[in-house]
């Protein structure tokens, strides 16, 4: 509920009305609702039917927890003051928020009525109109609005909100109008930029862009992006400049991750090192750390990548995954005693730790001692229990063609936890490597039963209905539900690109797959993706960049898959490329 507790008007407040009124208002902004209501229903006392407190209060009671009890409150004051907009404005919003979308469109229009130029209800109207499958109907009412009283607000928010629901071209059209009515408008500028670069259209974009940095030359996002399409458009000199200059705003460590991985997933590692290390003077932040293994292990320096790993402080944040990553570096190294030797000393600092058990296993794996992987797991699972350690050991399995032990074991372990949604995925993961699709749709189905917000669960039936073919409009919807629980996953975006292109919308499928790349810049399967979504929307240029670097992520990939695809890119790669392709 809004926090939108106004102050009654001291004129006809009593004293001690008014210095309950504010306690209460205290009480509200530290969350203590409850202790708020107490506080107005002795106002009130003090200063019996105060509309402005009576309104306070059902505004209070709808924040503790009553809805109900908030309701009786504000149509209790309506009845003396039928056309008291404030409290209009709250039943409204009310009504909406307990899902009685009718009643409070209603309420809202009477409001319309009552104040034409009062700007709530035009946004929640809208927002109403958004939610419930009605775009233009929300266009027309912030429209309407704009007309009203050149009030960009309403223009501004739902065209950025019809961007993030890929609703491009519309949110387009919004935005225009929007820098038309306030040309000062920097983030209005950056949206558009936004638009127009997923539409296709970067030099628009990247103008775009520089009249919102015109206007906000600190504009975080819009610098990255900016950095990311002079990338993509070959312009490395001014993607230097905006990266550059968003880097000299000392934004700490996350920042610098950003701007490292924009470089990465242009295939530029080089700038990607210079910015980590350049965050490493400022920062012990050991992410840093593990950024600067994973890029120099992109570029094959295995022993950089290994010394990096190895500066992370036995026990700081991501300890464990560097110690596995630094053995599996050595291993790439060719230095198997201390790839095996890094793992093992670190188990005798942290003995039965399941992860460090599940890497070690990993690493013996990587240099060549699958047996060996397998019979520590089994004596480890034998000891713990750890179903953890039995997916591991399943996955092996898989790697090594052995799917039907990989089966076996899983199904045994879910004998004895039947609900285990690690168990049931694993299951799953290793029936679609079997070739058997339908049984693995059918135990992610299971896992869906036991959990219906397994993002990963959801995400995995969306990706196979469409790598088949099949009820795409299922798949879009599945993928999306992953994704309104993990936004920014980038293989989550790479199954709902891969779903748009299946259905042949390949401007929005490009749009969503550099957004995947954009996080996952060394995913082989997101970059062959953008290959084809390129090629489908006639960008040849850029299409044979996604495949080279889908090629170059492939040779260092993990997955044995991976590595076996790059035959299949080379040959798109090849069309491409081919004197008979420029015919």
């Amino acid at each position: 509920m809004q926090e939108a507790m106004a102050a009654p008007t001291d004129d006809y407040s009593s004293a001690s009305a008014y210095a309950h009124f504010l306690r209460a208002r205290l009480l509200a902004l530290q969350g203590e609702h409850a202790r708020s209501v107490e506080q107005l229903r002795l106002a009130l006392a003090s200063d019996p039917g105060r509309a402005e407190l009576v309104l306070a209060l059902a505004e209070a009671q709808a924040r503790s927890g009553a809805p109900a009890r908030g309701e009786t409150t504000v149509r209790g004051l309506l009845e003396r003051k039928p056309d008291h907009v404030p409290a209009l404005l709250f039943l409204g919003r009310l009504l909406f928020e307990t899902e009685r979308p009718q009643r409070a469109r209603e309420v809202l229009e009477r409001v319309r009525k009552l104040a034409p130029r009062e700007q709530e209800p035009y946004l929640l109207l809208a927002e109403m109109s958004l939610e419930s499958g009605h775009p233009q109907d929300a266009v027309r009412t912030v429209q309407a609005l704009a007309d009203l009283n050149r009030d960009t607000t309403g223009l501004r928010r739902l065209g950025m909100a019809l961007l993030d629901r890929g609703e491009h071209e519309t949110a387009r059209v919004l935005l225009e109008r929007t820098v038309q009515i306030d040309p000062g408008d920097a983030e209005a500028q950056g949206a558009l930029g936004e638009a127009l670069e997923a539409l296709g259209r970067p030099a628009e974009a990247d103008a775009a862009y520089a009249r919102a940095l015109e206007r906000d030359p600190d504009a975080r996002e819009v610098l990255l992006r900016a950095g990311r399409l002079a990338l993509r458009s070959g312009a490395e000199a001014r993607a230097r400049a905006y990266l550059d200059r968003l880097a000299s705003l000392d934004l700490g460590p996350e920042q610098s991750l950003r701007i490292a991985l924009t470089w990465l997933s242009a295939g530029k590692p080089v700038p990607a090192i210079r910015v980590l290390e350049q965050a490493r003077a400022g920062s012990d932040d050991p992410r840093l750390l593990l950024a600067l293994g994973l890029v120099q292990g992109k570029i094959g320096r295995w022993a950089d990548a290994a010394r990096a790993y190895a500066q992370v402080p036995v026990g700081a944040p991501g300890w464990k995954d560097a110690v596995v990553q630094r053995g599996l570096a050595l291993a790439r190294a060719g230095e198997p005693a201390r790839a095996e030797r890094v793992t093992s000393e670190a188990l005798k600092q942290a003995p039965g730790d399941v992860a460090l058990e599940a890497g070690h296993a990993a690493v013996l794996e990587a240099i060549g001692e699958a047996g060996r992987a397998e019979q520590f797991l089994q004596a480890r699972i034998r000891a713990s229990g750890s179903t953890e350690l039995v997916t591991a050991l399943s996955q092996i399995f898989s790697r090594t063609g052995a799917h039907a032990e990989a089966v076996a074991v899983l199904t045994e372990a879910l004998k004895a936890h039947p609900r285990d949604e690690e168990l049931l995925y694993a299951l799953g993961t290793v029936l679609e490597r079997s070739g058997d699709t339908q049984q693995a749709l059918t135990r992610m189905r299971e896992l869906l039963e036991v959990n219906p917000r397994n993002a990963a669960a959801l995400n995995f039936i969306g990706y196979t209905l469409a790598e088949h073919g099949e009820q795409l409009e299922e798949a879009e919807r599945l993928v999306r539900r992953a994704l309104g629980i993990h936004p920014e996953s980038g293989a989550y975006l790479d199954s709902l690109g891969w779903v748009q292109f299946r259905r042949g919308d390949v401007v929005r499928a490009a749009s969503t797959l550099e957004r995947a790349a954009e996080l996952e810049p060394d995913e082989p399967t997101i970059l062959e993706h953008l290959g084809d979504a390129y090629g489908g929307a006639s960008r040849r240029d850029a299409a044979v960049g996604a495949y080279r670097r889908a090629l170059e992520a492939m040779r260092t990939a993990d997955d044995p898959t991976a590595r076996e695809r790059s035959a299949v890119v080379e040959r798109k790669l090849k069309a491409l490329t081919s004197p008979v392709a420029d015919r």
